[in-house]
């Protein structure tokens, strides 16, 4: 296999044009160089394509069509491709303009939020030509979004068809693959080949997540994870408005049919810059009258009967307190903080299983102690959260090894099953699941 940097620290010309300066990113099956055009005299960025083998004819013939294609896009927040190649008949690239302002990973944490809504009207504005001249990004992330000289905001890395993939990843012998799984949906990770323009979306969505909070929503294993936990997005509790936290969370949608489309975000976005406040989708309306109904119903049973009944509610509180009572409410305090550090953690993968259930067998021998009613109760609502990542935990760890089971990863199938298995104990009941290690071993092409 070719050497890039052997290239660059040997003067060797690549391709006959261009003279290495320095590898400024890459990824999956690629690298992005800074290079000068000896032709030109003027610095590109070369996006070097980089199978682990020679290409065929087929695949030779399969660049040349796309890259010509691609060359032929022109749109203020698109990268300009300048030429393509094949170096060597092995390596092939994309010559683009040099964006020296770096990527949209420096707005992570470090944004207005009024930027921000310039940022996703440029970004969706390039999706929306993609998606109209029916390109799928595929991997949209902070990376590969370039900022140029005049503050414009620049996709890159666009256009890869899956059929190149698939050259790719056969001359690769199955080592390469489709995208970053952090910025990945739940249908970006099956085995269905067709390109779907919502997984673009939701991508955004991750990336304009990342910038909000400085992390990622679902960690390492994406949608794949949203799905575990049937769909549920962590909330944003960043001091952003809510109208940009709806975007998100929309983008974020787990079905691929509930996400807006670019043309919708490009809207969204121009209003908002406009001036123009947003009516409440259908959706935010039921929750805003659920909530209205709530609050009725709470100054119905709580409100209303505590100003009637105070002197027989002061009655109740004065009764005789259960010996066990204190013992009791201490080993759930002694319980809940065991889960503590559990339940801070984003990355359902990092939970300690063990000192969940550790803390559970504490909490479930200190029911069975003689308490009085209202204490019993104080202490169940003390340990709802705890509960809740128990949970969580068991049905996150049982769906990866479900998933790694169906993909024929079955080392990595047995280790999320025994894990989940542990919990089994100590989940809610109407979530305990049978355990069975569905994983069939498959060779090395479909791992």
């Amino acid at each position: 296999m070719i050497n890039l940097a052997h290239i660059r620290d040997s003067k060797e010309k690549f391709d006959n044009r261009y003279r290495l300066i320095d590898k400024i990113g890459g990824g999956g099956f690629s690298e992005v160089w800074l290079a000068h055009d000896l032709n030109a005299d003027i610095d590109v960025a070369l996006k070097i394509y980089t199978p682990n083998g020679e290409l065929d004819e087929e695949g030779k013939e399969d660049f040349k069509r796309e890259f010509a294609r691609l060359c032929g896009l022109n749109h203020s927040n698109i990268i300009h491709a300048i030429g393509f190649g094949i170096h060597k008949e092995e390596l092939p690239y994309l010559a683009m303009s040099v964006c020296k302002n770096g990527s949209a990973k420096k707005l992570i944490n470090n944004f207005e939020e009024e930027q921000l809504w310039i940022f996703i009207e440029q970004v969706a504005l390039g999706l929306q030509y993609l998606h109209a001249h029916s390109i799928t990004h595929q991997d949209i992330k902070p990376d590969n979004i370039l900022i140029n000289s005049d503050g414009q905001y620049l996709i890159i890395d666009f256009g890869i068809s899956t059929k190149t993939r698939n050259t790719l990843r056969k001359s690769s012998k199955g080592t390469v693959g489709g995208g970053t799984p952090w910025y990945m949906s739940v249908e970006s990770f099956s085995t269905e080949s067709s390109d779907i323009h919502a997984r673009d979306i939701w991508a955004f969505g991750a990336t304009l997540y990342e910038i909000v909070t400085g992390d990622v929503p679902f960690g390492q294993y994406g949608g794949v994870t949203q799905k575990s936990q049937n769909g549920k997005i962590p909330p944003i509790n960043n001091n952003v408005s809510e109208e940009l936290k709806h975007l998100v969370y929309d983008c974020l949608a787990l079905d691929a049919w509930d996400r807006p489309d670019a043309v919708a975000l490009v809207k969204r976005a121009k209003d908002h810059i406009a001036g123009i406040t947003p009516p409440p989708s259908n959706k935010y309306k039921k929750v805003i009258l659920a909530i209205s109904a709530l609050l009725l119903v709470a100054t119905s049973y709580f409100v209303y009967p505590y100003i009637i009944n105070k002197k027989r509610q002061k009655a109740e509180y004065e009764v005789l307190i259960n010996r066990n009572d204190s013992i009791f409410l201490a080993r759930i305090s002694e319980a809940v903080s065991l889960t503590e550090s559990e339940i801070s953690k984003k990355d359902l993968s990092k939970v300690d299983e063990t000192k969940l259930c550790s803390a559970a067998k504490i909490y479930t021998d200190a029911s069975k102690l003689n308490v009085t009613d209202s204490v019993k109760e104080k202490g169940n609502q003390m340990w709802v959260a705890s509960q809740l990542v128990i949970d969580n935990t068991y049905e996150y760890l049982d769906s990866i090894g479900v998933w790694y089971g169906e993909i024929g990863a079955e080392l990595a199938s047995q280790e999320h099953c025994k894990r989940s298995v542990v919990l089994s104990d100590y989940v809610t009941p109407s979530k305990r699941k049978p355990h069975e290690i569905t994983a069939k071993p498959q060779d090395d092409e479909k791992l």
